[in-house]
């Protein structure tokens, strides 16, 4: 999804082109892809590939073209939806280093009581 959204400026407006979702991920039976890996590896299959929703993860999804008259209004809210963008990274990393700074590894990746969210 890092090309989810580009700027084209090849015609003779500018215009953004966006990626949008059809769906199709969230008609993906899981319970059922898991149930037949389960099996499998029961069954004693030692080589078993599941078939994945995401497998043609880049299929589930089509450009849309959003075209403008006016090349100024265009350009503003391109910048917009690069800034939130740099905000929404600038908020992951934030996010990391409190969670590297207050908790432990094992805190992270293991629950250490049988109550975690008392």
């Amino acid at each position: 999804m890092s090309n989810s959204i580009h700027w084209e400026r090849s015609g003779q407006e500018p215009r953004i082109v966006l990626k949008r979702p059809l769906g199709r991920m969230e008609l993906a039976d899981m319970e059922s892809m898991y149930k037949l890996s389960k099996d499998a590896l029961a069954a004693g299959e030692r080589h078993y590939w599941p078939v994945s929703a995401f497998d043609e993860f880049s299929k589930d999804f089509e450009d849309i073209t959003v075209g403008f008259e006016d090349e100024t209004v265009s350009t503003e809210l391109y910048e917009m939806i690069l800034q939130q963008n740099r905000l929404l990274k600038y908020a992951k990393e934030a996010l990391r280093a409190l969670i590297k700074e207050s908790f432990s590894i094992e805190e992270v990746l293991f629950q250490s009581d049988s109550h975690p969210y008392r």
